[in-house]
Order: structure tokens, then C-alpha cells, then sequence
């Protein structure tokens, strides 16, 4: 409980220092132990308890006036993302995008409030190497239209979609990380000129 209180001012500190340079402050919450949500090593951790401590955090954003971003590098049940009420669900879809499909429900009317999938789809592994912006607009088409398959609108997927490096770059090389930061917003334009906005 200490933990998730200071962790909520310590977000509300952030958001009010940021405000004063920004229309709209986005808050990312780091989440990466819940891709072992549900292993053997969280049997004891109750899905309740995850959603309950996340929107306790996510409640202290919204009351600074910020958007909730979660940010997740491995696969995990994204609905508990959106159950705590995510404004923004980051997750990386260049090794785990066909996932977020198994639960078309919920992204239907995360989509459908106005929430965001911000698709990590540039790789932040060596894997940058052999990628171009055509390649990885390629392995997007196909995760957006294996969701939209699911009975979800393609034009809703592709207006409520950020596009992201799949993780952080700080462990990558200066040329590795130069390509990630180069190549996602070259990714971006293209897919706005293919969709017209």
C-alpha cells in the first residue's frame, strides 16, 4: 500500500512539473513484471488486486489531468491493462502483436471510449538491423487486420494507434538506438499519408 501511494504522488509530482511545457501531460506507468502475471512465481497474486493497485495509480493521474499510459514488454492478459483504466495500453507488438487479438471485446470498447493501443512495433534488439519502415508497416498491417478480423472497425484500430519502439533503448548501442528513434517516426508518417490523416 505504501508502495502504490508513492508511487501515485510521485506521478502527480511528475505531471505538475511537466504541465507548464505541454497542452496534455501523458504519465506512463513501467509494468514489466506483469508478463509473469499468471506463471507460477504470481500464483498468490490475485488479478483484483493488480487491476485495484494500477487504477489507484491511474486515478492519481487522471485527478492532475493527465493521460494514463501502461507500458508492458512482454505478453500478459491486456484487458487488466484497460480494466484499471488505461487511457493509453504500450505493448510490444513486434513480438507479441498477434496477443492483444485474443481479447477483441475489450480493445472493441477500450477503442470505442476513445482509449489508445500504442503498437511497440519498432524493435529495440538487434532485430533494428535488418528492419525497414516498409517491413515493419507490413507486420502492422497484419496484427491490425488479424484485430480487426475480430470484429473491431480497421479505421478505429488505425486512428486510436501510437506507434512505439517495442521497448526501451538504453541497452542498445548508439547506431542500434539511432535507427529505433529514426525509423519510428518515418513508420509514423507513412501509415498517416496511407490513411489520409
Amino acid at each position: 500500500d505504501a508502495v502504490t501511494k508513492a508511487l501515485a504522488m510521485k506521478s502527480r509530482w511528475q505531471i505538475q512539473k511537466f504541465a507548464p511545457f505541454a497542452e496534455r501531460v501523458i504519465c506512463f506507468i513501467d509494468e514489466p513484471s506483469l508478463s509473469a502475471y499468471g506463471s507460477s512465481t504470481y500464483v498468490g497474486v490475485l488479478r483484483e488486486d493488480v487491476v485495484a493497485i494500477l487504477a489507484e495509480v491511474i486515478e492519481a493521474i487522471h485527478a492532475e489531468g493527465a493521460l494514463a499510459g501502461v507500458h508492458c514488454c512482454g505478453n500478459t492478459e491486456w484487458p487488466i491493462l484497460i480494466d484499471a483504466g488505461a487511457d493509453i495500453v504500450n505493448f510490444d507488438a513486434y513480438e507479441f502483436g498477434h496477443t492483444i487479438a485474443m481479447y477483441p471485446d475489450e480493445v472493441k470498447a477500450h477503442l470505442q471510449r476513445g482509449g489508445i493501443l500504442a503498437w511497440g512495433v519498432v524493435p529495440t534488439s538487434e532485430a533494428i538491423r535488418r528492419e525497414t519502415v516498409e517491413t515493419l508497416g507490413d507486420h502492422l498491417e497484419k496484427m491490425m487486420d488479424n484485430l480487426a478480423a475480430k470484429g473491431i472497425d480497421k479505421q478505429l484500430i488505425v486512428e486510436q494507434a501510437i506507434i512505439t519502439p517495442s521497448c526501451g533503448t538504453g541497452s542498445m548501442t548508439d547506431g542500434d538506438a539511432e535507427a529505433v528513434f529514426r525509423i519510428a517516426p518515418q513508420l509514423t508518417r507513412a501509415m498517416r499519408t496511407k490513411y489520409g490523416f
